[in-house]
């Protein structure tokens, strides 16, 4: 069977052969003939006009019988061959489409064949008449000159396309070759001291580029028409094209290289880029996507990135753990060791919360009127950041209501119409309605240090 590309590549070389016969045939014999024809008395040259008539008949036979033949080799082969010309999903030409041209170019070739034959036919009957032997020679030139342009064209063409065969062959396997050892390095296969697995790929895409551009470069001088004025126009005119408008381009590809090789971020991290929050989906040579926690996808350029701060929450998450912290501040009146054990218990009940390391408190600041307590967790799911800060926030009002701790600012408390206290009469997680047990946290290691009354607290200041 076939394909639609040899097929078309068989055609092109008969084509080429059948004009290098006829150059040829017209190149040696037209002179001899003419010669030979012309000298004769009439009635050899009736003879010859009868013996040329016969010869183009038998040549319009000829072609039509050798096209009819074709044609049925086609449907034959049609019947296998019958699928659509595709690019992906697109269907560039359906089966029928792809018949049809084949058809019409069989007709084609039938039609030209037929036109030469017809005009070699006239140039040798004019040459009968001695009036009309310009016409004939002129006819001859008609017909001989484009067919030896054409070979003499492909002729000298013949070196710089075997050229451009070799160095297509010899670039298409060395980048197999170099595909093969990059393959090699991502899997592990092959090591290099300092060249990291996820290298490979990006590494592997940007020698494929360089290579293509060199061959490109290699190839262009080897074209037709290449030293034609028109060939440096259009180059040149495409070639400013590209310098004005890929500069954004070149810019974001360029730090799409550095992202890569700096390892500042890898498919799957939470990471926080200008404000947006979410994991790595892609990170191509122009853009990175990632994905927030509320399902949003965002496409940031490359460029964009690299100028701005890239915080990696899932880099140390996986061995050291990462550090969650979140604050509150809490009054004098109250001790600070009781407001320690309290965060430090709120944290630990909070799921995926390590126990080891345990977590610490840190007082941050003294202020006019309050402390400020910041407690430190680790955890290794920074994709759970979220919730897992959502529930650290409702252990530590549970814990601090439960203990009669009021959250608040003491300004407040002076200011405030009343007496009461910030803290639900219902504080207890066990007591809420369509609520989960949480873990229980660990036993204080010391009593709570008791508290001196809010009003007291109130009145002396």
């Amino acid at each position: 069977m076939l394909s639609l590309r040899r097929t078309v590549i068989y055609l092109l070389i008969l084509c080429a052969v059948i004009l290098a016969a006829f150059s040829r045939w017209l190149a040696a014999s037209a002179e001899e003939m003419t010669e030979q024809v012309t000298g004769a008395p009439n009635d050899q040259k009736f003879v010859y006009a009868a013996l040329a008539t016969c010869i183009l008949l038998l040549g319009l036979i000829g072609i039509r019988i050798v096209v009819a033949r074709l044609d049925r080799v086609l449907d034959r082969w049609h019947v296998p061959m019958h699928q659509a010309l595709r690019i992906q999903r697109l269907e560039v030409a359906s089966p029928n489409q792809i018949r049809s041209a084949m058809h019409h170019s069989l007709h084609s070739m039938r039609f030209l064949g037929s036109v030469v034959i017809a005009g070699i036919y006239l140039s040798r009957i004019l040459v009968l008449f001695p009036e009309a032997e310009p016409l004939a020679l002129e006819l001859q030139a008609l017909i001989r000159m484009p067919l030896e342009k054409i070979w003499q064209a492909f002729v000298a063409y013949l070196p710089n396309l075997f050229e451009i065969i070799v160095i297509l062959v010899v670039t298409r396997y060395l980048l197999k070759l170099v595909h093969l050892f990059f393959h090699a390095l991502g899997m592990g296969i092959i090591v290099v001291r300092g060249f990291y697995p996820d290298w490979a790929e990006p590494t592997y895409k940007i020698v494929r580029i360089l290579a293509v551009v060199f061959v490109g470069f290699i190839i262009m001088p080897l074209l037709p028409g290449s030293d034609s004025q028109f060939f440096e126009e259009i180059s040149f005119f495409l070639g400013l094209l590209v310098s004005l408008g890929s500069t954004s381009a070149i810019k974001n590809m360029t730090a799409g290289m550095v992202l890569t090789y700096t390892r500042s971020f890898q498919i799957g991290d939470r990471i926080c880029v200008n404000g947006s929050v979410g994991d790595v989906l892609e990170k191509s040579l122009f853009v990175t996507r990632i994905q927030t926690i509320k399902n949003e996808q965002i496409a940031i350029p490359n460029s964009l990135v690299l100028d701005n701060e890239i915080i990696n929450y899932a880099t140390m998450a996986e061995t050291d753990g990462l550090i969650l912290h979140t604050s509150i501040t809490i009054g004098y009146d109250v001790d600070w060791r009781q407001v320690h054990e309290l965060m430090i218990a709120a944290a630990l009940q909070t799921e995926h919360i390590h126990e080891d390391p345990e977590p610490f408190v840190l007082q941050t600041s003294l202020d006019d009127y309050y402390v400020s307590y910041q407690v430190n967790a680790y955890t290794d799911r920074p994709d759970c950041m979220a919730t897992i800060y959502s529930e650290m926030h409702q252990n530590i009002l549970d814990a601090f209501h439960d203990a009669g701790v009021e959250i608040m600012s003491p300004a407040y408390t002076a200011l405030r119409n009343g007496n009461d206290p910030a803290i639900p009469k219902i504080r207890r997680a066990n007591e809420l309605p369509h609520t989960t047990p949480r873990r229980p946290s660990r036993p204080p290691q010391s009593q709570p240090v008791s508290l001196p009354m809010r009003e007291h607290a109130g009145a002396a200041r």
